[in-house]
């Protein structure tokens, strides 16, 4: 069998290439006629949602995965989007600017909206053609997966959440780990709380680009994990006039000598 095929699902921002004065409310998605009628209105704005989104998570996840796509190739890594307008739509997916977020609701209403937007089942669909799944969405858009979907025990889910979303994951049949994150996190790995969560993808992606094994060890033991985390979190350290220096993470690295091996076994 050959590398684990990679799923990273995150989330849309606020912030995005454009924010036009019509851009779509919420009351636009609950009529396709109004839907595509005003998005017509807004083609000149239209991209695919890989360029539309400019938060800051949303950038260090596509770094992270354009790294791991320069030494595995284009098809070894999708990403799939949670919107809070659109539903889960992948990269390619071509949508306009819109203003909808689950961090405006309340319980009731992200229960309601992810039922229309068909989330769950969609999100359990998704997973089908995948074998190692990164997850990185924040309190509210989890509880919009409404977990746990139907899983297989030849999946890994690896989530990356805040300490009080943990309540949120709740997996079956299935190989995981969950990392969960703090302020003294986004101190140590030097990135606001905000985009933590793509910075450390964009970590993950670089050890493995650096260690032929470590992409299917992740995927049989995603306890891996904690030790490639834990390996990396001195990201500042101490000059003898004890002023903190930061290290910084290149956007792109090129494969080493220790190339992955495409024809690399999983155990």
């Amino acid at each position: 069998m050959s590398l684990p095929r990679i799923l990273v699902v995150t989330s849309c921002t606020g912030e995005k290439l454009f924010k036009p004065k019509n851009q779509l409310k919420i009351e636009d998605f609950k009529d396709r006629e109004i839907l595509k009628e005003k998005s017509q209105l807004l083609s000149q704005y239209s991209r695919p949602a890989g360029e539309m989104y400019k938060g800051l998570q949303h950038l260090r996840v596509m770094e992270g995965v354009n790294i791991l796509r320069s030494c595995l190739g284009k098809e070894s890594v999708d990403v799939k989007i949670v919107s809070a307008g659109y539903g889960i739509i992948s990269e390619e997916e071509v949508i306009v600017p819109y203003s909808v977020t689950f961090n405006d609701m309340k319980s009731d209403e992200i229960s309601s909206w992810a039922d229309f937007l068909k989330i769950h089942e969609n999100f359990q669909q998704v997973m089908i053609e995948y074998d190692l799944i990164f997850v990185l969405l924040g309190d509210k858009y989890l509880r919009a997966l409404k977990l746990p979907v139907k899983t297989q025990a030849n999946k890994t889910l690896i989530f990356l959440a805040a300490k009080n979303s943990r309540k949120y994951i709740k997996l079956d049949n299935c190989k995981s780990f969950i990392w969960t994150l703090d302020n003294a996190d986004a101190s140590r790995f030097s990135c606001a709380l905000v985009g933590l969560k793509g910075q450390l993808l964009r970590l993950i992606v670089t050890e493995i680009t650096l260690d032929n094994d470590l992409l299917v060890n992740l995927y049989n033991n995603p306890e891996t994990l904690e030790q490639i985390l834990n390996k990396s979190i001195p990201l500042y350290k101490k000059s003898r006039g004890a002023r903190l220096q930061k290290l910084e993470l290149p956007l792109s690295i090129p494969c080493t000598s220790k190339n992955i091996s495409t024809n690399a076994k999983k155990e």
